[in-house]
């Protein structure tokens, strides 16, 4: 089989994004399987072997002489012929500071006919061409036009990168392009009055592929479709999602001397901490502070000197009031599904949105920006644009050691049965700082997510939008498969543990070191101070429960029940050296649901 590859950037040559990585690396792979040419304009400062051969191409009533260089791709024998023309002898690949080059249509449909001239040259009728982007797409146009006579039986194939850039131009360059006038229709070059070449591609081309499977769906919606979702959705049977791959010898995180902590599959921890290390540089270089949605805890450690904990619950805390000062409130990876917007933005706050997908905009989160695509690359950029940024952080230093006194408040309660945060408090203390607690939904999921400090991404796991009881006991055993290395507690209500019990056999058949503490109050909590709180009756919501150190037993795992405050962390720290699953029971008072929660928190007047 023969491939040609027509690309407007090639790396190592040219690269602007994944564009350039792709046509650069796909060649080289499919080199094993097929004859492979690559074609590409040499742009300005690339070092090439001159050519002797020389092509003629026609722009409207003009010849243009068009000479080729030649370069292997490195570390292959996959030929790349350079595209030598002085009108890719600039400064940028496709405009400068004051906008594209006016002269794109120009310069690319040039591009695309000398890359088919040259394959007539050079003999070699590829059985697929495969062009990339708006710059190479009337290449399938000209395949079934003006070239069908030289390539009767190639085929085309065009990679969509990003739909947004899509070679629009006034409708008067059609000459240029050399094809019939009769193409500038709406159902194949014209789009809104304009010539499209991407449009003309998605036409004509035998396939359309896109960067991932799920690209391929969007970009038929009129929300991603950039205007041509009815082309792609007319093309659909043509058109396929194909998940970009990398170089694993160039990206090869095991050797990669910019990251500060290299790592591998063998070996993952490096990962993580190049994360922290990027987020740390961040905080240390930019942000006045940070405060996470409960999903983010550990995503920047609490002992980071910038860190304002999580939010805690879904109305107004201490917290709130620094974000209430902010005057601008950088949002990165943040779902409003995990905590509403309208908790924290009730004055229409500037909004900076920084995630892989666009914002799912209400009343009370409209971005003023939004920034789309890698996240850690986006506020790497930030960082560098902001140094030398300096505000006075006075207010969120107070703010700060409110908190930290209002965490510290009940650590040592020796009342029993136990209180919410001295349970917390002891449960810190019986994990690592890389150790992994899983919460179910309850009521203590509110003082785990306001009090438990967390140190490291993927350490502290709650499900907070579906917040499905049940869900503590699973995670704890998928958490403990994929980190058997680590410590794992599961922190159950008596109700959310029963409807999952069963998965006890699960820890105990594989052998899991899981240790789950149920917070037993013989009640739903949760719903017992939400009906209080809205002025309802009790209604239904105690019952009783099994004995748990003999519901551990009966599955062959091993039970423990706390009688007194200061047995539980010794207890935890038991659980936790001995083989296989473990279940502890502990009494809980929930008292201070209605003081903190309903009482304190509702009376919050932030400090001026």
């Amino acid at each position: 089989m023969k491939i040609a590859v027509i690309s407007p950037e090639v790396a190592p040559f040219s690269k602007s994004g994944g564009l350039g990585e792709v046509a650069g690396a796909l060649p080289v792979h499919l080199a094993k399987a097929a004859d492979v040419v690559v074609i590409t304009p040499k742009y300005r400062g690339l070092k090439a072997h001159p050519s002797s051969i020389v092509v003629d191409v026609p722009l409207r009533d003009r010849i243009v002489r068009v000479g080729f260089e030649t370069a292997l791709l490195p570390g292959s024998n996959v030929p790349v012929y350079f595209v030598a023309d002085d009108c890719f002898d600039r400064d940028g690949y496709y405009g400068d500071a004051a906008g594209d080059y006016p002269d794109n249509c120009e310069r690319f449909v040039l591009f695309t006919r000398a890359a088919l001239e040259l394959l007539h040259a050079l003999r070699f009728a590829p059985d697929i061409v495969h062009v990339h982007d708006w710059q190479a797409a009337l290449a399938p146009a000209y395949l079934k036009t003006l070239f069908a006579g030289r390539f009767p039986r190639t085929k085309s194939v065009l990679t969509i990168h990003n739909l947004s850039y899509q070679g629009l131009f006034w409708h008067w360059d059609m000459p240029l392009t050399g094809l019939d006038w009769a193409l500038f229709n709406q159902r194949q070059l014209e789009f809104w009055g304009q010539l499209s070449f991407l449009k003309g591609g998605i036409v004509f081309a035998d396939a359309v592929t896109t960067v991932s499977p799920t690209y391929a769906i969007e970009i038929r919606t009129r929300e991603q479709g950039c205007g041509l979702e009815g082309v792609l959705d007319d093309r659909r049977a043509a058109l396929h999602g194909i998940l970009n791959g990398i170089d694993v010898d160039t990206w090869n995180p095991a050797t990669d001397a910019l990251l500060p902590d290299r790592y591998s599959p063998a070996a993952m921890a490096g990962k993580s901490r190049n994360k922290a290390a990027l987020r740390r540089r961040l905080l240390d270089e930019v942000l006045q502070k940070a405060v996470l949605a409960e999903g983010g805890g550990g995503a920047l450690g609490d002992d980071h000197k910038n860190s304002l904990y999580a939010f805690g619950i879904h109305k107004k805390d201490y917290v709130n009031c620094v974000v209430d000062r902010a005057d601008v409130v950088i949002a990165a990876g943040y779902s409003p599904t995990e905590h509403p917007p309208a908790v924290w933005n009730r004055g229409n706050k500037t909004i900076v949105h920084i995630d892989f997908t666009p914002a799912r905009t209400d009343s009370y989160y409209n971005p003023r920006c939004e920034v789309i695509g890698d996240i850690a690359s986006a506020l790497d950029m930030l960082s560098e644009a902001l140094k030398g940024y300096k505000y006075d952080d006075d207010y969120c230093k107070r703010i700060k050691k409110e908190i930290e006194a209002r965490n510290a408040e009940g650590k040592s309660d020796s009342s029993f049965p136990l209180r919410p945060r001295r349970i917390v408090a002891d449960c810190r203390k019986a994990l690592g700082k890389e150790d992994i607690l899983c919460l179910d939904n309850g009521i203590y999921k509110l003082w785990f997510s306001r009090h438990y400090p967390t140190y490291e991404i993927g350490t502290f796991l709650l499900d907070n939008a579906l917040a499905t009881m049940g869900a503590g006991l699973p995670s704890a055993i998928a958490a403990k498969l994929v980190h058997p290395d680590k410590k794992v507690l599961a922190v159950c209500g008596d109700g959310g543990f029963m409807m999952n019990s069963q998965e006890m056999e699960t820890a105990v058949r594989l052998g899991l070191n899981v240790v789950v503490l149920i917070l037993n109050d013989d009640a739903y909590g949760f719903i017992k101070w939400k009906q209080e709180a809205m002025g309802f009756e009790d209604f239904a919501l105690d019952y009783g429960n099994p004995d748990f150190v003999k519901y551990a037993e009966a599955y062959g795992a091993k039970g423990y029940k706390i009688k007194k405050a200061a047995d539980l962390l010794p207890t935890l720290e038991k659980a936790f050296k001995q083989k296989g699953p473990a279940i502890i029971e502990c009494p809980i008072d929930y008292s201070e649901n209605k003081t903190v929660f309903s009482e304190e928190l509702s009376k919050l007047e932030c400090p001026v």
